[in-house]
C-alpha cells in the first residue's frame, strides 16, 4: 500500500500575526490527510515570530530576516519543504481561512487530472463568502492581460466542474513537488504580484497542466 502523500503547507508572514493565527487555527481544523506547516517571517517587527510560536509552537518558523517578499518568502519555504521530502507544496496566503477538507480535495482533484500538477482553489472574499475571488485565469490575446471570469460572481453552482486553466492563484496553490524540479522556483524579480501567472506560464510550456478545483475552497 503506497504511504500517505508528504504535504506542506507554506504560510508567508510580514507583520501579519492577526491574520497568521487566524489562518492556522483554520488549518488546525484540517485532520485528513495529515500535513505540515511551514511559516517563513519575512523580517517583522510586530512580535510576530513570538506570538506564533506561543500560539503553535509545534509550527516551525523560518526567520528570513528581511523582507524578500511572496515569492522570495515562499521560495525559502519550498527548498525547506523539498529538503524534508515534500510531495506535495500548498502556497497559502496567511490571511486566509479554509475548508477543512481543502487538502483531501486537492488531493482527489490531482487524482482525477493527473497529469495535473498545479491547482488553485475556489478562493471566496473574506466579507462576502459566497462571492468569488478567483476561479482560474486565462489569458487575453486581445487585451495582453490575464482575466479570471469567475472573479466577483456569486457562487451560484455555476463553477461546480474542473476546469483547465492558464494560471491559479497564489493565494492558494497546490503544486508537486516535480514542478520546481522541472521549472524553478518562483520568480523573485516579482516580488508580490504576477509571480504565480509567471510560474503556470512556464509549467504549461513545460507540458504540465493547471487546473482549478472547485471542491478545495
Amino acid at each position: 500500500m503506497r504511504p500517505p502523500p508528504k504535504i506542506f503547507v507554506i504560510l508567508v508572514n510580514w507583520n501579519g500575526k492577526k491574520d497568521t493565527l487566524e489562518c492556522l487555527a483554520s488549518l488546525a481544523c484540517v485532520k485528513e490527510p495529515s500535513f505540515q506547516t511551514v511559516i517563513v517571517d519575512n523580517g517583522s517587527w510586530d512580535g510576530s515570530v513570538e506570538t506564533i510560536r506561543n500560539k503553535f509552537p509545534d509550527v516551525p518558523i523560518i526567520e528570513t530576516k528581511a523582507n524578500l517578499g511572496f515569492a522570495g518568502g515562499n521560495n525559502v519555504g519550498i527548498e525547506w519543504a523539498l529538503s524534508k521530502g515534500a510531495e506535495w507544496l500548498f502556497l497559502l496566503n496567511n490571511d486566509t481561512t479554509v475548508d477543512p477538507d481543502i487538502l483531501q480535495s486537492f488531493l482527489d482533484a490531482a487524482a482525477k487530472e493527473p497529469k495535473g500538477k498545479i491547482f488553485g482553489a475556489k478562493i471566496y472574499r473574506y466579507d462576502q463568502p459566497h462571492v468569488i475571488d478567483h476561479f482560474g485565469g486565462f489569458w487575453n490575446p486581445k487585451i495582453a492581460e490575464f482575466e479570471s471570469p469567475a472573479q466577483g460572481k456569486y457562487d451560484d453552482g455555476s463553477y461546480e466542474e474542473m476546469a483547465s486553466a492558464d494560471y491559479v492563484c497564489g493565494a492558494a496553490l497546490f503544486m508537486h513537488g516535480s514542478v520546481v524540479k522541472t521549472i524553478g522556483l518562483l520568480e523573485p524579480r516579482f516580488f508580490l504580484f504576477w509571480e504565480e501567472t509567471d510560474l503556470c506560464t512556464r509549467a504549461k510550456n513545460a507540458g504540465i497542466e493547471v487546473w482549478a478545483a472547485p471542491k478545495a475552497k
